[in-house]
């Protein structure tokens, strides 16, 4: 039996309070991951879409009650939660639909 808010509504308040305040405007300061070639390393937002997934991290440690030493992708798994680096893919990605599908006289 344990004590506190249940998983469900733990996830729904994260979701509705703290993702939107983490990734506001993310389609504008967001760069993806990407390498120009296979011996350079990866360039892109990486330290911060490092900082965002540990923020995410602790935040599924506390829905789920789970130990540190978990792995952050079944911690993501339990918790119902996207990771961090796919969230941010999709905001681009509907940004660039959002702005593709306006018409030329726009």
């Amino acid at each position: 039996m344990s004590k506190g808010i249940p998983l469900r509504l733990m996830r729904q308040l994260y979701q509705a309070t703290a993702v939107p305040k983490m990734l506001y405007a993310a389609d504008l300061w967001f760069t993806p991951a990407f390498q120009d070639g296979s011996d350079s390393p990866q360039r892109g937002s990486l330290r911060v879409a490092r900082r965002l997934t540990s923020v995410q991290r602790i935040a599924a440690i506390s829905m789920t009650g789970a130990m540190r030493s978990s792995a952050t992708d079944a911690l993501e798994a339990h918790a119902n939660l996207l990771p961090i680096s796919l969230q941010l893919q999709n905001i681009c990605h509907r940004a660039i639909v959002r702005l593709t599908a306006h018409p030329d006289t726009h």
